[in-house]
């Protein structure tokens, strides 16, 4: 019904900049957040599990980290202009080769830990091997 009482939308949409994509940067927007509410918990969960004892502390050091990292981000990408996108992607780099660090580090340790807990079950050339299942192990619990 296209009359005086029931205009169309788009009608209204051209006078709104930016409005007629809205649909699309909610649905991309909803499934990110989707993901980002089944993996944040259960990154948490597995970060602060080897600390038993001091799970109070580790989760406060998580929080505090996670916020001032969040800090530190959101006013880097304040600090740029609506035309210019380089501090959006330069702290998108410089977040993935922290990751990248972290994932490499994490692996590295891991071996290391394997092979002093168990030594002489494991051949130097596999330590590699199992510190990567180990670690994939531990990231699909």
């Amino acid at each position: 019904m296209n009359s005086l009482f029931y205009p169309t939308v788009d009608a209204y949409i051209p006078s709104v900049p930016g409005l007629r994509y809205l649909g699309g940067t909610l649905a991309v927007m909803f499934a990110f957040m989707c993901c980002v509410g089944i993996t944040n918990p259960n990154a948490s969960a597995l970060a602060i599990g080897p600390f038993s004892k001091n799970a109070g502390s580790a989760s406060a050091l998580l929080g505090f980290t996670q916020m001032g990292t969040g800090a530190l981000i959101s006013t880097g990408i304040s600090a740029a202009t609506p035309e210019d996108r380089l501090p959006i992607v330069a702290i998108f780099g410089v977040t993935a080769a922290i990751g990248l660090g972290i994932l490499l580090v994490g692996r590295k340790r891991a071996a290391a830990t394997l092979a002093t807990e168990h030594p002489g079950t494991v051949a130097s050339s596999e330590r590699e091997e199992v510190g990567e299942a180990l670690c994939h192990s531990d990231s699909a619990r």
